[in-house]
């Protein structure tokens, strides 16, 4: 059984959103994304990981227009430490960047510019919501 400690979301200044998911332990995170494969159909490999973004497209039916959720994140409560943590949420703000900004490549050139500068806050924006509900929901350890 999967103990989903919480659920919450951090979104950008434009209103896109990772759903992010804290598991209890690493054995219940794998069990979830074990069976979010199966359910999307997707490969599985050797399970060795300490948390994990996935991004993607939601988009509506009628028009094609984009949905606000734009990915999921699952981590651990034995391993939020916020090294591992900005890591994933750089995933996160890359992801953004390449389907929101139009940065299809993600390139950010030789110095630090508008882009860089605008990649550095979206990635600001998600850690402070990240920690701050963390903090909130009594999960670091």
């Amino acid at each position: 059984m999967n103990h989903l400690m919480k659920q919450f979301r951090v979104t950008s200044e434009k209103g896109y959103y990772f759903i992010c998911k804290v598991f209890d332990t690493k054995q219940e995170m794998y069990a979830y994304y074990l069976k979010r494969c199966k359910k999307w159909g997707d490969e599985i490999g050797e399970l060795d990981f300490a948390a994990q973004v996935s991004p993607y497209e939601k988009r509506n039916t009628e028009n094609w227009e984009l949905k606000k959720e734009i990915g999921e994140a699952i981590f651990n409560s034995e391993r939020l430490g916020f090294g591992l943590t900005c890591h994933e949420l750089l995933h996160m703000a890359l992801w953004h960047e390449r389907l929101i900004e139009g940065n299809t490549t993600a390139t950010f050139g030789e110095s630090c510019g508008e882009v860089e500068e605008r990649l550095a806050y979206t990635l600001t924006e998600f850690g402070r919501q990240f920690n701050d509900k963390c903090h909130k929901y009594g999960l670091y350890k």
